[in-house]
């Protein structure tokens, strides 16, 4: 068994309530515009030219099931404590057997190894790889009766997930995985070095790429991050050694490691240690890729800089774009609507749109993009820029959506010639209660607006049962 251990997240206070109705509300009349586009003969989305592979009529089902019950706010506000009750109510072997026909049948790929490659091989069956996600976070140190070193156990988990990836490798396609810092590093070593990055307090890039490669001493990060304490060196030093494992292990056995961003108080130290990973490691081909949110105002400099320092570094420039998951974390942080973050649901739609043109319109030869999205407004922009290059040019350029979810999008993209991936998270229904719940929390917005969804999965089970 693979065994995840996940940060519960807690409930908001009235005035996140409020700001994540309004959200909401904002995110259902985006999706009630997009729903109203005119279908033609070329749209690729359209009821009578979408394929949903070989889902089954009771996957199907299922699908409309779970995604209905997922999109009721009062159920995605309260997931983890619902889902834990559900546990405590109906004990163990009910629940997990309840699970397993549901929710985690839905979203997670299982908890054996054989599990995750029936999966993979199913995916396959429409021109989609997999893109695993161990969903492993900070570490809870709540429970300090335990003996077992929290992030030692989290690098062997993504030691594993290496190895898992490689075993389920999509011929033709880059053999992708997600892996979060934190998981990894310190929380706290992390924002004390974003404070020092912040305060431009740090030298200079170079100086931190030669600390790396030269074996991440702690005494030597005093010349780099001199405010930083003893004990928040060590730390940060200890952590940086354990990515480089998995980055190097990642690197023999062909995999490529996708670093998530996450909350805007440590972005800056991921951000730092994510381009300088890509200098080291991308120089003969993509190994390292780093995840920008466009839900932040900075994220369109922040990729025309990143990539302007990967190329005059002869480094290839790896990056995943979404629209972002943090935004409950960051107002709450705050205590109003951060200046940092786009005003609004339509804001962030348009910072997205132009992170990819910007992006398509770069030489490919040097950069690998991959699109996460659910939106079709945004797939369908990068689908036309893509057909207007030459067809060399898609072979540097993905889409990616999660597992369980737009499978009407990723199986069409698929069986349409592009590179698709799915993010599939793996381990037991214990071990992805947490992360369960975190996904339905961070992802309201999607689950929100899943109208389109649900009408692609009525009108192909009527297809599936009676024929077209």
């Amino acid at each position: 068994m693979i065994k995840i251990r996940s940060l519960m997240l807690r409930g908001r206070n009235s005035h996140l309530r409020n700001a994540t109705a309004k959200s909401r509300s904002v995110a259902r009349q985006s999706y009630r515009a997009e729903a109203r586009v005119v279908s033609n003969d070329n749209d690729m989305f359209s009821s009578d030219r979408v394929t949903f592979g070989n889902m089954t009529s009771l996957e199907m089902m299922r699908s409309m099931a779970v995604l209905w019950i997922c999109s009721i706010p009062g159920f995605s506000d309260n997931a983890s404590k619902i889902l834990n009750a559900g546990k405590i109510c109906l004990g163990r072997p009910l629940f997990t057997r309840l699970m397993r026909y549901t929710a985690y049948g839905q979203f997670v790929a299982g908890d054996e190894i054989k599990e995750i490659q029936t999966t993979a091989k199913c995916l396959a069956q429409n021109n989609v790889a997999q893109m695993l996600a161990v969903p492993i976070e900070a570490p809870d140190y709540s429970n300090e009766s335990t003996t077992i070193d929290p992030f030692q156990d989290n690098l062997r988990k993504s030691l594993d997930c290496v190895e898992i990836s490689r075993s389920t490798k999509l011929e033709g396609k880059n053999c992708l995985m997600q892996i979060k810092l934190t998981a990894l590093v310190d929380f706290d070593a992390l924002e004390s070095f974003s404070k020092v990055i912040a305060n431009a307090e740090m030298c200079n890039s170079d100086r931190l790429r030669e600390w790396i490669t030269t074996g991440c001493h702690t005494n030597d990060l005093a010349s780099i991050a001199p405010s930083l304490t003893g004990n928040e060196a060590k730390k940060l030093a200890d952590g940086v050694s354990r990515i480089l494992e998995v980055v190097e292990h990642a690197e023999k056995r062909g995999v490529c490691v996708l670093i998530d961003a996450e909350h805007t108080w440590i972005n800056p130290a991921i951000q730092e240690l994510g381009v300088t990973l890509m200098r080291i490691y991308n120089r003969r081909t993509h190994v390292v890729y780093m995840t920008y949110q466009a839900y932040l105002k900075e994220t369109r400099e922040l990729i025309k800089s990143h990539a302007h320092l990967c190329r005059r570094n002869n480094a290839h420039f790896a990056l995943k774009l979404v629209r972002g998951a943090y935004v409950v974390a960051e107002t709450k942080k705050h205590g109003s609507h951060p200046p940092y973050m786009c005003e609004d649901w339509e804001a962030t739609n348009r910072n997205y749109h132009e992170c990819l043109e910007d992006l398509l319109s770069m030489d490919s030869k040097y950069n690998e993009i991959v699109i996460a999205t659910h939106n079709e407004t945004s797939v369908r922009l990068a689908v036309k820029h893509l057909q207007a290059r030459p067809p060399g040019f898609r072979s540097n350029v993905s889409f990616a959506q999660l597992y369980g979810m737009a499978n009407y999008m990723s199986f069409t993209l698929g069986n349409s010639g592009y590179q698709v991936y799915k993010s599939v998270p793996y381990g037991t229904v214990e071990e992805t209660l947490p992360y369960l719940g975190r996904r339905v929390k961070e992802n309201c917005l999607v689950l929100n607006g899943i109208r389109k969804e649900m009408t692609m999965l009525r009108k192909g089970l009527v297809k599936k049962i009676v024929g077209p």
